[in-house]
């Protein structure tokens, strides 16, 4: 009889309801730390590690986040700094076996920049990709004038792709081809990830 494989958060939730009340538990990265998560409050359980516990339990719920809290995010900051000094295909292959779809630098500069009302367009061009900031709600215009003053003051429209679209077809080529670059003018709101190329007369 063949046994259906469980996942990492099921052996997990499974490990969790061995634990007996009271007990003090040390635990590891990977699946270990996973556990956190599925034991009650009520259980009285003790978490201890070499590696410290701030990343353990589960994530904060959009909203509820304690920005007092030195680790607030539940970020595993010690491991991710270890997979970072790993080459690059040994990272991936760790970081899908841990679970992690992206290291939580980004995830926390994304909260700080959504946060202050901020986002941010891009510049793609052969050999260079530039990130620009704006604040939410600007337009075409006041992007083209982070790039140069030049550009905003001779803006004739700015040609635009939408980050998902951009990354699916690859460039800007590609993007005419699928449909999903598209020309606006300056009173176009910038949408958080845009890649766009500025035409100007000046």
């Amino acid at each position: 009889m063949l046994e259906r494989k469980l996942s990492r958060e099921q052996i997990a939730e499974r490990a969790a309801q061995e634990l007996p009340e009271g007990a003090y538990v040390n635990l590891g990265w990977g699946i270990p730390n996973l556990i956190a998560a599925y034991v009650p409050d009520s259980a009285g359980v003790i978490f201890h590690s070499e590696n410290g516990i701030l990343g353990m339990g589960p994530r904060a719920r959009p909203g509820e986040e304690d920005f007092d809290l030195v680790d607030a995010m539940k970020a595993p900051v010690k491991l991710e700094m270890e997979l970072e000094d790993l080459p690059s295909a040994d990272r991936q292959v760790f970081m899908r076996d841990l679970g992690l779809t992206e290291f939580s630098r980004s995830q926390a500069l994304r909260t700080i920049y959504d946060a202050m009302g901020r986002m941010v367009f891009f510049t793609v061009g052969e050999d260079e990709c530039r990130a620009w900031g704006l604040s939410k709600g600007d337009d075409a215009v006041t992007g083209a004038a982070q790039i140069h003053t030049d550009l905003a003051r001779g803006f004739v429209r700015a040609e635009v792709v939408g980050y998902e679209d951009f990354r699916r077809v690859g460039s800007m080529k590609e993007a005419k081809t699928h449909g999903v670059y598209r020309l606006e003018s300056k009173t176009y709101k910038v949408q958080d990830g845009d890649i766009m190329h500025i035409l100007s007369s000046t």
